[in-house]
């Protein structure tokens, strides 16, 4: 296929990665879990609603297209948060990433270029969470590629500084919250080129499945320790910037 197009499910070159296939089993040496950790199984403490998601049990969708992007949209609508994540270079933004409760979706911008800013409704509605790490170059880059402002945004990176975590980067809270240690193989990658490698697709996903348990626990710790103001104060300081 020719630079840019898109394959039948809508995601510009993914070679055999249709949406909604659940593909974990290709990935089953991109992560590991930590050396110090329980089993799944074993985590009696943790709720239903807190449980670690285990990839094979999630689906992961592309969305490449402008039916497929407003679907989405209708989704973000109708939940509380969702999280998320951009890879991006110097001059460009080369894929959204985005975590429901229940999906994972990767966004390919190349082919959505014009119709990228419809994601301003959920992105805006000030009754949606949107989960960060580290985001504010994130949200700068959707003002300024694609007009999408953001509105009540947590930011887990934030978090971590305001209650002392011995490690702020995500791979340190994915560790902790989650017991899994994130393989930091595409951290330099080109996003680039297209079609994307499986190394890449497993990456890009992986910078969202996990942030919305990690979530879940910062948001529960901070509100145990008064903190909630604090990152109330930051979302209103990050978002107002752009």
């Amino acid at each position: 296929m020719p630079p840019h197009s898109s394959n039948k499910d809508g995601f510009a070159n993914t070679k055999g990665f249709p949406c909604g296939k659940r593909i974990e089993g290709q990935y089953k040496n991109f992560f590991k879990k930590s050396k110090n950790s329980k089993k799944y199984e074993e985590q009696k403490e943790l709720t239903p609603l807190h449980r670690v998601r285990s990839l094979k049990d999630v689906p992961l969708e592309f969305v490449g297209t402008e039916k497929l992007l407003n679907r989405l949209i209708q989704i973000l609508n109708n939940v509380t948060e969702f999280a998320v994540d951009l890879e991006y270079s110097p001059y460009n933004v080369w894929l959204i990433q985005i975590s429901t409760r229940t999906v994972d979706y990767i966004i390919d911008p190349i082919p959505l270029r014009s119709q990228i800013r419809t994601l301003n409704e959920p992105f805006e509605n000030p009754n949606i969470v949107k989960v960060f790490h580290g985001g504010d170059n994130d949200i700068k880059w959707l003002s300024q590629a694609f007009e999408i402002r953001v509105s009540n945004m947590f930011d887990t990176w934030k978090a971590s500084e305001i209650l002392k975590l011995q490690k702020h980067s995500y791979i340190g809270i994915v560790e902790k919250f989650c017991d899994v240690v994130l393989s930091k193989s595409c951290q330099r990658s080109d996003w680039k080129r297209r079609p994307l490698s499986s190394q890449q697709i497993m990456y890009a996903r992986c910078d969202t499945h996990f942030l919305l348990q990690c979530y879940d626990e910062l948001l529960k710790r901070v509100q145990e320790e008064g903190k909630i103001q604090d990152m109330q104060e930051f979302s209103v300081k990050i978002c107002g910037r752009y």
